[in-house]
């Protein structure tokens, strides 16, 4: 399951560490990042449950398996038809010398890392990939001198900028005294500044109001006079909103 979670930075710490290696103890992370074991547990779990952390795997260093060549290979496809690109997509994935595929912009339609043993034996691979296929117009080779870098590590800047620009609201629901669930905060997501991704809320649980003869919440959901930015956007889409929804002098 994969949902648009949004990482706090204990959550970005948490991810930090386990992407250097994911086999620290919790009790090492929880030190490291101000939280308890149990605290840290939970949100590995979460962090899991929401699709974040996609698997948890080993980085086996290609020469101790006898992978001695590692070649990029760019390859141009004779037709971008869904059912041809779907097609040569299946046949990259399903193939064991493949380690990675990408469908790319920009002049070839994949980009490929091969891993084979010995130039033979690569050979041997490019013949069953992409010169007895008939779907395949071209391609080229581009053979590693040195393996300068390869890591697993994403850059959290670039996944808060992600989760920015494609998430505009955030719903808050927690429980409340009385034992009941309420929305307490209706939340837009504005921007990046700097490394932060800035919010303001929209609407706040107001629980003034207290409780009534049953011990039951009499509070409401209050605007907070703010105007969110992506109403513009619903605009371009022709949904149009009423800009009194947000006055505080509605209620």
């Amino acid at each position: 399951m994969t949902t648009s979670r949004i990482l706090d930075s204990f959550d970005r710490a948490i991810l930090r560490i386990l992407q250097r290696d994911n086999r620290t103890p919790q009790r090492s992370i929880a030190e490291a990042v101000n939280l308890s074991t149990a605290a840290v547990q939970r949100r590995v779990a979460a962090l899991e449950r929401d699709g974040v952390i996609a698997r948890n795997s080993a980085m086996v260093a290609p020469h101790a398996l006898g992978l001695a060549i590692t070649a990029i290979v760019d390859v141009r496809l004779t037709d971008e038809k869904a059912a041809t690109v779907d097609r040569v997509k299946a046949q990259f994935r399903a193939d064991p010398d493949v380690q990675q595929c990408y469908y790319v912009t920009g002049g070839p339609s994949f980009v490929l890392l091969i891993l084979s043993s010995d130039m033979p034996s690569y050979e041997a691979t490019t013949r069953r990939l992409f010169a007895e296929n008939e779907a395949v117009a071209s391609y080229h080779s581009y053979l590693a001198l040195d393996r300068v870098k390869a890591g697993m590590d994403l850059p959290m800047r670039a996944i808060r900028e992600q989760v920015a620009s494609a998430v505009d609201l955030i719903v808050h629901q927690s429980r409340l005294k009385d034992g009941s669930r309420r929305i307490t905060h209706i939340t837009e997501v504005e921007r990046m500044e700097g490394d932060v991704i800035t919010l303001q809320d929209i609407f706040v649980y107001d629980a003034s109001l207290g409780f009534d003869a049953d011990g039951r919440s009499l509070g409401r959901l209050r605007p907070t006079g703010l105007r969110p930015k992506f109403l513009e956007k619903m605009a371009y889409s022709n949904v149009t909103v009423d800009p009194m929804v947000f006055a505080t002098d509605r209620m």
